[in-house]
């Protein structure tokens, strides 16, 4: 069964404030949740860890299992990664086949890394043809259209 798992860590040294959604207690997509879960952080200026993550059917298990999860925090490449992810797939939901999610600025990991990223979300049965378009913190940028993934060398 798949979980969100939302750790907010309030200062350095203070066990993280831990929550757990099952994925079938969620109205809305798990991306979606997940995304919206990250922008909640980002506008109460809260320090936080958003993972999607498989446990067992037993919720009680599965919180316990997220606890000890909470105890380290995320990597941030894989953090960043989850949360592209997550975000593109939201985007999928709410955008036409013919819409472009693109980021105004550089993603905060590399370009190989996006591009692995980008190949797993349109592999979501919500992605239909939407293109995407990230600069990567290497200085390039990385294309996805019907189901192709492009990286170049910035322009300009």
């Amino acid at each position: 069964m798949k979980y969100i798992r939302v750790s907010v860590f309030p200062d350095e040294g203070v066990m993280p404030m831990t929550m757990v959604f099952p994925e079938g207690d969620l109205q809305v997509p798990l991306e979606v949740a997940a995304n919206s879960y990250r922008m909640e952080a980002v506008l109460h200026e809260q320090d936080a860890d958003v993972e999607v993550f498989d446990g067992p059917e037993d919720l009680e298990t599965a919180t316990a299992e997220a606890f000890k999860r909470s105890q380290a925090r995320l990597p941030d490449d894989y953090r960043h990664a989850q949360t592209l992810n997550d975000f593109l797939v939201a985007a999928f939901y709410t955008l036409t086949p013919d819409g472009l999610v693109e980021a105004p600025g550089p993603t905060p990991i590399s370009a190989e890394a996006i591009r692995d990223v980008v190949l797993r979300a349109m592999t979501h049965p919500k992605y239909e043809r939407q293109k995407i378009r990230l600069p990567s913190n290497d200085g390039k940028i990385v294309q996805g259209l019907e189901g192709q993934v492009l990286v170049t060398d910035k322009e300009g």
